[in-house]
């Protein structure tokens, strides 16, 4: 059950990084992403969702895991 939930973690938090990304690549010629056909605040409210599931997915860390709890938040605030 700890690695599936460990995977569940990388998966969401891949699924907000993917969305940020389309975010930051929104304004690439012909380029259709999520934040393209759906909307920029959307895109945002999403990626915070999948960074809210990682964390709890990593729950069981406790304190080992406020470290990947801090690159997942990383995530949500990158510019590039």
């Amino acid at each position: 059950p700890r690695a599936a939930d460990l995977a569940r973690f990388g998966l969401r938090l891949g699924l907000a990084f993917q969305l940020v990304d389309d975010i930051l690549d929104r304004s690439e010629r012909g380029r259709r992403n999520f934040a393209v056909l759906h909307g920029v605040e959307k895109a945002r409210r999403r990626a915070a969702a999948e960074v809210s599931a990682a964390k709890a997915a990593i729950r069981f860390l406790g304190e080992r895991g406020r470290e990947l709890c801090r690159i997942a938040d990383f995530v949500l605030s990158r510019a590039h």
